[in-house]
């Protein structure tokens, strides 16, 4: 009998051990979100600008894709200021629609906005 009841024991530890993994904080408490972004076209640059849901811990980089196609897209770093950021792209095409859409990382994760487009 000593030996059945060790034996639940050690089950019961290894079933205990197995169910304490963890995963890592960032991973899972690191869920900012982009609330709008916007675009407003000038005569030779585009004012891209994206507003998130309150300050956010941990963002190491913040800007935006933006290309005329989606697999030809441009990778533009903007600065975050408090709870938005934005950044101006010159020398983008006249009369040429292009799809745009903001990214926030925390060097190991990324998160993008959902799509939009604008026409210089």
């Amino acid at each position: 009998m000593p030996s059945f009841i060790r034996q639940i024991a050690v089950i019961l530890s290894v079933a205990v051990l197995i169910g304490c993994e963890r995963q890592p904080v960032a991973d899972v408490s690191w869920k900012p979100e982009v609330v709008s972004i916007n675009a407003a076209s000038e005569a030779d640059h585009v004012r891209l600008t994206a507003v998130l849901k309150g300050m956010q811990d941990g963002i190491t980089e913040c800007g935006f894709y933006v290309g005329p196609r989606m697999d030809q897209m441009q990778r533009v770093i903007g600065k975050l200021e408090e709870s938005s950021f934005s950044v101006t792209v010159p020398g983008l095409a006249g009369e040429t629609e292009y799809t745009y859409m903001a990214f926030i990382s925390n060097g190991r994760n990324e998160i993008l906005s959902q799509s939009s487009s604008f026409v210089t």
